[in-house]
Formats: structure tokens, C-alpha cells, sequence
């Protein structure tokens, strides 16, 4: 008979949990903070050479690219509180959970790319700003963020990088997965009565 899985859930899957909601927040609060960034970014692009003839559409591009890179962190936050609701459902005896520990850990390799990208750069690099190349070499390329605005972006995504692989971690513990369950409890239809009759037809 399969082993049973444990009825309770884990200090380490509950762990698990938490660190994945709060990147979630953190995610989203960097996501407010770009958002915040758009118009000043842009507005700085064109006060390099306001009469220049591609200017608009340069500071045009520069306002989307912000606000993508905020649209973005807010999907992840989104994605990961999606698959910490998948994983707190209830596991049923007649279905394995290995499954939702995967789906984890798929999401939170993905959400971890753009984090890393940003500590690796020190900061929100432009390159993905949507800065055209051809102004490498004009004055719109000494154009960035506040420093204050990217050493607090470092920050917040140090956070979220590491609260991503503490739940990596956690999530491949052995509780986790004994709760989650490698083997499927025996359903009560499959269970063998036989015993039970055999028993009380001798009494």
C-alpha cells in the first residue's frame, strides 16, 4: 500500500508560500516606482535637443520602453501570486501534487531573469528602454534614471532574487515533498474489503 502523505502542511511549503507572495509585492512596488520613472525619463530625452527631428519619436519610444519594463514586473508579480494559489490548493487524495511544485519552480526561474538582468547591470539598463542605437552617441545617451531611483531598483531586486531562491530551496525539500506527495494515496473504492468481511463472519 502507498505511503500515506502527510495531512499538515510543511513549515517549508508554508515558507515556500511567503517568500513567493512577498517577491510578488516587491515585484509590483518596483513596478509602481517604473511607472513613476515614465514621464520624468521622458521629459529629460527631450530637453536634450527639443527641436531635433526624430526627438518625438525618440521620446515617444524611451516612455513606452518604461512603461513595458512596469507592465512586466507587474505580470510577474501577478504569475507568481497565481502559482501560489495553485499551490496552496488542497492536495486530494486521488490526485498527486507533484505537478504544482514544478509549475513553482518553472515560474520562479522565469521571474527570477529579469531581477538578475537588473543586478547585473547595477541598475535598469537603458539598453531595454527601447533607446534607439543610433543615439549611442548623441547627448540622449547620457540620459538615465536618478541614481537614487536605480540603487533603490538594485535593492528591491536583490529582495526579490533572493526570496525567489529561498523558495526554490524550500520548495525541494524533503516535507515538501512528501506532502506534496511522489505517491498517490490508495482511494477508499480501491481499498480491500475482503478482510473486513472475512473478520466478522469469524465473529
Amino acid at each position: 500500500m502507498p505511503s500515506e502523505r502527510p495531512s499538515r502542511r510543511p513549515v517549508a511549503f508554508v515558507a515556500s508560500a511567503l517568500c513567493l507572495l512577498v517577491a510578488a509585492a516587491v515585484s509590483a512596488v518596483l513596478g509602481v516606482r517604473l511607472l513613476g520613472q515614465a514621464d520624468p525619463f521622458a521629459r529629460a530625452l527631450e530637453a536634450v535637443d527639443p527641436t531635433g527631428p526624430e526627438q518625438g519619436d525618440l521620446v515617444r519610444e524611451a516612455h513606452t520602453g518604461v512603461r513595458t519594463l512596469a507592465i512586466l514586473m507587474f505580470a510577474i508579480a501577478i504569475a507568481l501570486v497565481i502559482i501560489v494559489i495553485y499551490l496552496l490548493r488542497r492536495v486530494r487524495p486521488e490526485s498527486g501534487g507533484a505537478g504544482r511544485r514544478i509549475a513553482a519552480w518553472i515560474v520562479s526561474v522565469l521571474a527570477l531573469l529579469f531581477p538578475v538582468t537588473i543586478l547585473l547591470h547595477g541598475g535598469v539598463p537603458l539598453t531595454i528602454v527601447a533607446i534607439p542605437h543610433t543615439y549611442t552617441g548623441t547627448n540622449a545617451a547620457h540620459v538615465s534614471f536618478p541614481s537614487s531611483f536605480q540603487h533603490s531598483a538594485v535593492t528591491l531586486d536583490a529582495v526579490v532574487v533572493v526570496l525567489l531562491l529561498l523558495a526554490i530551496v524550500l520548495l525541494a525539500l524533503p516535507p515538501v515533498g512528501a506532502y506534496l506527495g511522489r505517491s498517490r494515496i490508495e482511494p477508499a473504492s480501491e481499498v480491500d474489503f475482503s478482510v473486513l468481511r472475512r473478520d466478522r463472519a469469524d465473529g
